[in-house]
């Protein structure tokens, strides 16, 4: 019975997503040197930004991507309704494929995410000592996140760019193809909730105060089937799901190019 509804619910969800895609052809370009540049942003915090990007349209996409960032950080402070804002996100991205969705969606939030650091080295030392064993577990958990995202996306892209040569097994790339648009929403669906974590400790910094998970965001994970675990358990629960959904197309791209 739960595996029907659970299906039930995957299927719909995918309407919806496949709903928002309207790919233009004028709207591709090289996702590998922004792909790039956003990994430098998250393992290096103190650099941020995506100037340097060596390609002719890099002025163009700076300029999305700059507004991008700021869609998200307004979204972001306004309400936990996740998956209303994820397909609000993927409408104002319809234009892109849904690697270039992905590559989008994590180098905007990746200016933000520096902004974010940068941000922190002016927290009170005795406000940092104060609330380190929270702030500790919500850093290991939203870089936890934020490994599997840029992971998944990488991957996306990297399947995205396979020759027809290495295609082997057509069963496998059918099935890893059907998954990219769940891959893409629930990419951007993290962005949206690590965002949201990074106002809440842009928050602590300013005011002096640590936010809560509301209960709108416990009941929406409740319908998704997914428990909460461990403290700071939203950001837990959303890697658990990435890394399944990551593993799923590692282990069917392996099989695509497997002979």
């Amino acid at each position: 019975m739960l595996q029907g509804r659970a299906g039930g619910f995957e299927r719909e969800l995918l309407d919806l997503i496949q709903a928002t895609h309207a790919p233009a052809d004028d709207q591709e370009f090289n996702l590998k040197p922004l792909l790039n540049v956003v990994e430098k942003i998250f393992q290096d915090a103190s650099t941020f930004g995506i100037e340097g990007l060596s390609h002719p349209n890099s002025e163009a996409q700076i300029d999305a991507v700059t507004k991008l960032s700021s869609e998200i950080s307004r979204i972001s402070s306004g309400g936990v309704d996740y998956h209303t804002n994820t397909l609000a996100l993927l409408k104002t991205l319809s234009s892109y494929s849904w690697e270039a969705k992905m590559v989008m969606a994590l180098s905007a939030f990746g200016v933000n995410y520096g902004e974010f650091w940068l941000m922190t080295q002016f927290y009170p030392i005795s406000l940092m000592e104060q609330y380190e064993n929270v702030l500790r577990s919500k850093y290991e958990d939203l870089n936890n996140l934020i490994k599997v995202m840029l992971h998944m996306t990488k991957l996306i892209v990297e399947f995205q760019e396979l020759p027809l040569h290495c295609i082997i097994n057509d069963k496998a790339h059918a099935t890893l193809l059907s998954s990219v648009p769940s891959a893409a929403y629930w990419t951007i669906r993290c962005v949206l909730v690590c965002s949201a974590e990074i106002l809440g400790l842009i928050d602590l910094g300013q005011e002096e105060k640590i936010t809560h998970t509301s209960e709108a965001e416990y009941s929406a994970l409740e319908i998704l089937e997914v428990a909460p675990g461990a403290p700071h358990w939203e950001l837990a629960t959303y890697g658990h799901k990435l890394k399944h959904i990551d593993a799923h197309l590692v282990m069917h791209l392996d099989l695509v190019t497997k002979k």
